[in-house]
């Protein structure tokens, strides 16, 4: 398969398939994005919510502080607010990370294309 069907990636998800993703009841993430000022989604013109990357990203790290670490809602935010920073830094270099692998996926193709 080449790698652009591969690496075909949504700017916003619905907060079904977000659910699914991360394996969370919705009712969770309604509740979580109320309680937490970085995840924010938007809303189209019939109030569906559209969640990107980075609120997916901030999501997953609600869900490692609540259910790995078994930390409250209010500590969880309190933590996030603590390292507002590290975890936009790390969020940042992940899509670094991801845009460089797509850029080797494609290098990669061009190759075996011309071994051919």
């Amino acid at each position: 398969m080449p790698y652009k069907e591969k690496e075909i990636k949504k700017l916003y998800y619905s907060i079904g398939e977000v659910s699914k993703m991360l394996d969370i009841k919705p009712s969770t993430i309604r509740h979580w994005e109320k309680q937490f000022k970085q995840i924010k989604p938007r809303k189209n013109r019939k109030g569906d919510r559209m969640f990107t990357d980075k609120d997916i990203y901030h999501l997953k790290v609600v869900q490692k502080l609540v259910n790995d670490d078994k930390q409250s809602l209010s500590e969880a935010d309190s933590h996030i607010q603590d390292h507002k920073e590290d975890i936009n830094n790390t969020f940042e270099a992940i899509k670094r990370l991801e845009q460089i692998r797509f850029e080797m996926l494609k290098l990669k193709e061009q190759i075996q294309r011309q071994k051919k």
